[in-house]
């Protein structure tokens, strides 16, 4: 397995302008990475946490495969999160006491906290999106990830999707196929070899636009 995040700078750099250097300081922002399954861009959200964590208070990576795996992912968040707001809640619900909409809406009231402007969601997988904006659709799996969204304007949400038209919800910025060197490393990794050793790769240009890279 690769185990070492390869390249993808200018999407990270992308990434960060929007984010962290983004002159709209007061107001919450929104990225969207959309791009064809498996392409990479559950990586670079979670690559430019770990570069940008002493910017964030708290980064929190949730599922949003369907409406079910992000309420799940929410109270797993209740369990970590100080909730000094509702003191009872994480006793309650390690208890059975709250329920799951009770501890979402603990999460959300702390998300909301003016104080409190510094938190990274990470939203994954938010392919199953209904295209009303009242979360009706043909499919029951598909649902209407805003309505996840705290209310408010601080703090900063990345979402990652298959749905291009989902950009609209913030900054789109789509992720594409890997360079050619980029693929390099990231199979030199997976042989634990380094990119420097040039000397023993081949490539082969096949056409306009691919390429196949030997490893020799």
């Amino acid at each position: 397995m690769v185990t070492e995040f390869v390249g993808r700078n200018g999407i990270l750099q992308e990434l960060e302008r929007h984010t962290i250097r983004s002159p709209q300081t007061k107001r919450r922002k929104v990225v969207v990475l959309h791009g064809l399954g498996g392409i990479g861009k559950t990586p670079i959200a979670i690559e430019h946490a770990i570069q940008q964590q002493d910017h964030y208070t708290a980064v929190f990576w949730l599922n949003g495969k369907s409406e079910e795996t992000l309420k799940n992912a929410l109270v797993a968040a209740a369990e970590q999160i100080p909730l000094p707001a509702v003191p009872d809640a994480q006793a309650k619900l390690r208890t059975g006491e709250s329920s799951i909409q009770a501890a979402i809406a603990a999460v959300m009231q702390w998300l909301e906290n003016m104080d409190n402007s510094k938190w990274l969601l990470i939203i994954d997988n938010v392919d199953n999106q209904a295209s009303s904006s009242n979360g009706t659709d043909d499919s029951k799996d598909q649902y209407d990830v805003t309505r996840y969204f705290p209310a408010g304007f601080q703090g900063t949400i990345i979402l990652t999707t298959r749905l291009s038209r989902l950009a609209q919800l913030g900054s789109g910025i789509s992720v594409g196929e890997v360079n050619i060197v980029d693929g390099i490393q990231m199979l030199r990794n997976f042989a634990g070899q380094s990119v420097s050793d040039f000397g023993k790769i081949r490539i082969a240009q096949a056409g306009p636009g691919s390429c196949q890279v030997l490893m020799l």
